[in-house]
């Protein structure tokens, strides 16, 4: 059974990380994905709050259109706040 196909099932979704579904879509290696969260880690310890397709973005690992695809596959998506232009996932 896929992922795509566990996570539609009707006894709800499949709850999978954004890392997780990256990695079994095959867009991304265990490492970059590691490699990824290693950053990120970081990125907190230094005050700020990175997401991990933020990261895979930046080191051209993943597209904007794969990371939207993957949260879509999470029913999320990126929201920008109009005045601080701010982003989310929601």
């Amino acid at each position: 059974m896929s992922l795509d196909e566990r996570s539609t099932r009707a006894d709800g979704p499949l709850e999978a990380s954004f890392g997780d579904r990256v990695i079994a879509l095959g867009l991304a290696s265990q490492a970059d994905v590691e490699a990824a969260m290693r950053i990120q880690q970081e990125a907190l310890a230094a005050g700020r709050s990175p997401r991990l397709g933020e990261i895979l973005i930046e080191h051209k690992i993943l597209s904007l259109e794969q990371v939207e695809h993957v949260l879509g596959l999470q029913g999320k998506r990126i929201l920008i706040c109009d005045d601080c232009l701010v982003q989310y996932n929601a």
